[in-house]
This record gives structure tokens, C-alpha cells and sequence, in this order.
């Protein structure tokens, strides 16, 4: 996952070495959001919500050394991101729920499981197109901040 050696990482100033992860993790939130819009892939959803998961994470753990090149608010944009995705995998777990437990059904119960479906897979559909046409784009905007190179006042602070 990391390109360089763990030894340089461990031998790296705190904020270089915590850019240089904080990077690689945006690569792969970036890899698994270009396979949003595949509408065959269907774990690209679980993927990008898991990198951005672990992408969060070393934000928060790195903020005192990222402070400069990720700020509060690129990190509350991502968090907005993040849980805007909620909705399209929940539906998801509910349709491999009920998919799971179709036959476990007594008959009666049955005749009302393609009505469910069909509603879960319309919602899940625009929860998907909502995801492709909004937040794909404010995501792809978002991950280039990070990738500019740090202002000049700011330099000191993240070469340390």
C-alpha cells in the first residue's frame, strides 16, 4: 500500500511521513471513486466508502502534522462526503438482506418481497446517480487540494 520503505516512513520528519501516507491513502480513495461509475462493479461503492474510511482516519490522527495542508474544512467536506454515501450502501445491505432471507419466508409473507425489492432497487439507483453525477465531481475537487504543493508560509511548518 505504502510505495516507500516503512524504514524511510520511520526515518521521515512526523509531517512528511504523514503526508506521503495521508497521499497514498487519497490514491486509493481516488482508484475507487473512478470505479463509481462502472455500474456493473459492485463492490466500487464499498471501496470507496472503506478508503475514505481509513483516509478520515489518518487525517484525524495526523492533524497536528497535516494542519497546513489538510484544514478543518476539507476534512468536514470529506466527512459531508462520506456520510452522503450512506444511504446507496444501506439500501444495498437491505436488498442482500431480504435477498438472503427471501426463501425463509412463509409463502404468505412472500408476495410482498418483489414490491420491496423493486422499491429498494429504484431507491438504490438514485442513491447510485445521485452519488455518479453529485458527489463523484465534488470528491474529484476535493482530492486535488491536498495534492497542490504547500504554500510558501506554510512550507516551514509541514517540512519539519
Amino acid at each position: 500500500m505504502i510505495r516507500r520503505p516503512l524504514a524511510s516512513l520511520l526515518t521521515a520528519p512526523a509531517p512528511s511521513a504523514a503526508r506521503r501516507i495521508a497521499m497514498t491513502l487519497l490514491d486509493a480513495a481516488s482508484a475507487a471513486r473512478e470505479r463509481l461509475t462502472n455500474v456493473d462493479d459492485q463492490e466500487a461503492l464499498h471501496d470507496f466508502r472503506v478508503a475514505m474510511r481509513r483516509l478520515r482516519s489518518t487525517l484525524r490522527a495526523y492533524q497536528p502534522q497535516l494542519a497546513a495542508l489538510v484544514p478543518a474544512k476539507l476534512r468536514r467536506r470529506l466527512r459531508e462526503l462520506a456520510r452522503a454515501t450512506g444511504e446507496a450502501r444501506d439500501v444495498e445491505v437491505q436488498i442482500a438482506w431480504l435477498e438472503r432471507r427471501r426463501t425463509d419466508l412463509p409463502p404468505g409473507r412472500r408476495a410482498g418481497v418483489p414490491w420491496l425489492m423493486a422499491r429498494l432497487t429504484a431507491r438504490r439507483e438514485r442513491a447510485y446517480r445521485d452519488i455518479r453525477e453529485r458527489l463523484a465531481p465534488k470528491f474529484d475537487r476535493l482530492g486535488r487540494r491536498p495534492r497542490r504543493p504547500p504554500t510558501r508560509r506554510c512550507r516551514r511548518r509541514w517540512r519539519r
